[in-house]
């Protein structure tokens, strides 16, 4: 069972995100993201050979003092990939980069998965993955479109298992 180190959003902000997971949820065979049981969420770290248990205690310390992350995005994003995987972006911020970082300080690179090792990582909010093939088109007509802007505040960091996805730990990250 792999696992993974997100920035989860478990409040109200998450609602632009979870209307977005619907739109996408139509050009899927079934939704998901709501498929998962989890909330919408940033990934940091991604490790395919190993126990969240074993992780856990590398990162733990990560978010001491941190609080929540208010990101703003603009745009839905494509990974070309079979099947396509529909993304919101949020904006660069130096936070988030510094949240990649902090956990990233404490991994092994070998043991990351490539995509999200620093330097190859693509910040992003997954909308979809399973995007049927006859609906490719449709899908890829989403990212040319201009969606109004929103924020989403990200207020947990997680030690994901999965599949499926089992919240192994987390920290609730507290606003001063």
């Amino acid at each position: 069972m792999a696992c993974a180190i997100t920035l989860a959003a478990d409040n109200p902000t998450q609602a632009p995100i979870l209307a977005l997971w619907d739109v996408v949820a139509a050009l899927e065979e079934t939704g998901s993201m709501r498929a998962q049981g989890y909330v919408p969420h940033i990934t940091l770290a991604v490790l395919p050979d190993l126990a969240a248990s074993d992780v856990w205690p590398m990162v733990c310390h990560v978010p001491a003092g941190a609080e929540p992350l208010r990101l703003r995005f603009n745009a839905i994003c494509a990974f070309d990939a079979s099947p396509l995987v529909l993304w919101a972006a949020p904006e660069a911020t130096a936070a988030l980069d510094s949240w990649h970082a902090k956990v990233h300080a404490e991994l092994s690179p070998s043991a990351c998965h490539a995509h999200y090792r620093p330097g190859a990582w693509v910040p992003h909010c997954t909308l979809g993955t399973e995007i049927l093939e006859g609906r490719r088109q449709r899908a890829l007509d989403l990212t040319t479109r201009a969606i109004e802007p929103f924020h989403v505040v990200f207020d947990r960091f997680e030690c994901v298992s999965f599949p499926p996805v089992e919240r192994y730990a987390q920290v609730c990250l507290e606003a001063e």
